[in-house]
């Protein structure tokens, strides 16, 4: 495995005393984990990487008796998790230069993630849809 990491900036909000703070953040990640790519609505690029990790909770389910609950008790559920990490369109189009995502391609998968134009509206060759 390679050490080539893949850095990228995170922006947290939070409440601070009645205003709004933005924290950034810079991760990273190894591209060599890196199992597959997608697009999700909002110009989001969502990187799915093989490192799978069981995480267990606590969850109340109801004890029933005779059709009728008795109860309630805790059980450890547990669930299998790969991690998810959601880039923003910059820093996937930087994702792409580096793992040389070939120019065709990337210019299909940017104009995918463009928002549609309405269908009532005519657009002529050459001319930019104007969105409300």
């Amino acid at each position: 495995m390679s050490s080539k990491l893949f850095y990228y900036k995170r922006e947290v909000k939070r409440k601070l005393k009645d205003q709004e703070v933005v924290d950034t953040f810079w991760d990273c990640f190894n591209l060599d984990c890196v199992v597959r790519c997608l697009w999700r609505d909002g110009n989001t690029f969502v990187v799915l990487l093989n490192d799978g990790h069981e995480q267990a909770q606590d969850v109340q389910k109801p004890i029933v008796k005779d059709g009728k609950v008795k109860g309630m008790e805790t059980k450890r559920e547990r669930d299998w998790f790969y991690s998810q990490i959601e880039l923003t369109l910059e820093d996937a189009i930087r994702f792409m230069d580096v793992t040389d995502v070939e120019q065709k391609s990337r210019s299909i998968i940017l104009a995918a993630s463009r928002p549609k134009a309405p269908e009532s509206q005519v657009i002529t060759e050459g001319e930019e849809p104007v969105l409300a």
